[in-house]
């Protein structure tokens, strides 16, 4: 999922933003991250984050964006993207659901019971599809209130 925000914060506004609201990790352990809603790497004219949750979520989005200047203010380009860990374990299920369904249909005994491993690939991809949406709009949400001073959630 892409998106940009434009704002009228110069880029060194939009980082010093992300800095106030991002813990940045010196170690693998996260102890105490100051109260902050994201976690994970700034650089000067882009980051790379995710929100910060107290829960184990598999479909939290990786959030990265590139500034760029225009104008008087800056656009963000957004993109948020299924972790890596997430995409590599989502191989094993597909594999085998989609192997069931050829095995299935090259049996040739009933047409109708290669639709069931079928079913249950679009039903666990229409699941994914789902949460990581959710999830999306958080921080998108979340991410334009930050930059976008007059902006007013809808719901």
């Amino acid at each position: 999922m892409q998106f940009e925000i434009e704002s009228r914060y110069s880029e060194r506004e939009v980082m010093r933003i992300m800095e106030e609201n991002t813990y940045v990790p010196r170690s693998i352990f996260h102890l105490g991250t100051d109260g902050k809603y994201f976690i994970g790497k700034l650089e000067e004219s882009s980051f790379k984050v995710r929100r910060k949750i107290h829960y184990r979520n598999s479909f939290l989005p990786e959030i990265v964006g590139q500034l760029e200047r225009l104008g008087s203010g800056t656009k963000i380009n957004i993109t948020l993207r299924l972790p890596l860990f997430a995409k590599i374990s989502a191989v094993i299920p597909i594999s085998v659901l989609l192997f069931a369904t050829v095995m299935e249909f090259l049996a040739e005994k009933d047409i109708a019971s290669a639709f069931v491993p079928l079913g249950v690939l679009i039903l666990l991809a229409a699941i994914a599809a789902i949460f990581f949406k959710i999830e999306a709009n958080i921080a998108k949400k979340k991410l334009t209130a930050l930059f976008v001073p007059d902006y007013k959630p809808i719901s």
